[in-house]
């Protein structure tokens, strides 16, 4: 173990636990292609985007559960092994269960009624990205009678997946990849 370098007592016992497991797979193995160990992490270069093996992450999520100081643990990932990207909520999402999609959540329905509302003012013409932004902004700002309240409101301004949205050209892309209307044949064959 490096003298140099001054760890907490616990991190000091995490690596060494670590060494001996690694050794014991590479006794057993006797295959170095495969060997993975703290002293390959220490020199790694951080990129903008990297993906973790999943014994990297079983390895990442076996330190994190051992030592008790959470943000020790993480200064320690970051720090001396090398992995600069890692964070709490990276580690919390790898050992949660439930497997959450990444980025916006999306409103299946809102998406439909923008493809309706242009189907419907625009039934003979080619698919128009320009047309869909106003559709959907037509969708969004439009008023449906509530009966529980016996009032007109906004519902899509209301809804937290929908009321920021922008239509920006990378949303309709999107939206047309998910309702299957990528290209402008598919959408008149539907009519």
């Amino acid at each position: 173990m490096n003298d140099y370098c001054k760890l907490p007592h616990d991190f000091q016992e995490v690596i060494q636990k670590e060494y001996a497991r690694i050794e014991a797979q590479d006794s057993d193995s006797k295959n170095d292609n495969n060997k993975s160990s703290y002293r390959m992490t220490l020199n790694k270069v951080a990129s903008k985007r990297r993906k973790y093996s999943d014994e990297e992450r079983e390895q990442i999520i076996r330190i994190f559960d051992s030592i008790e100081n959470k943000t020790k643990v993480i200064k320690f990932l970051q720090d001396v092994c090398g992995y600069e990207e890692i964070y709490l909520r990276k580690i919390q999402r790898w050992k949660s269960t439930d497997k959450k999609t990444m980025g916006r959540p999306v409103s299946r329905e809102f998406e439909s009624e923008v493809l309706d509302v242009y189907k419907r003012h625009f039934p003979n013409t080619l698919l128009s990205r320009h047309l869909l932004r106003d559709c959907g902004y037509l969708v969004l700002n439009r008023e449906y009678f509530n009966v529980d309240t016996g009032a007109m409101e906004k519902k899509w301004l209301a809804d937290n997946r929908t009321c920021k949205l922008q239509f920006t050209e990378r949303w309709i892309k999107g939206m047309l990849k998910r309702n299957k209307c990528s290209t402008a044949e598919r959408v008149q064959q539907e009519q």
